[in-house]
């Protein structure tokens, strides 16, 4: 419901579209801070572009959201996750 909202309200409706732009913003802000940490910390390489691996999380996130409303299985939704965590050198295998 909530992706279903942002693209109908942000950027088009003036109230609730600059709220629902600033809560994916600040996801996508916590995102980069989390993988920041987790590079500090060692648990992660520390290159890379922090910001845009973050963006594509919230997008990962986003899209998956959508895509599951068309793929009913679970197992193929994983491994789209999956596809994408790999990529982002996110999941060890």
């Amino acid at each position: 419901m909530v992706v279903n909202c942002i693209s109908e309200l942000v950027g088009i409706e003036e109230e609730l579209g600059p709220v629902l732009e600033k809560t994916v913003l600040n996801s996508v802000d916590r995102l980069q801070a989390i993988l920041q940490m987790a590079a500090t910390q060692g648990e992660r390489a520390r290159d890379g572009d922090f910001r845009h691996q973050a963006l594509a999380l919230q997008n990962l996130i986003i899209g998956r959201s959508v895509l599951s409303k068309v793929i009913g299985s679970e197992s193929e939704l994983f491994s789209v996750a999956e596809q994408t965590l790999k990529a982002l050198a996110l999941l060890a295998e």
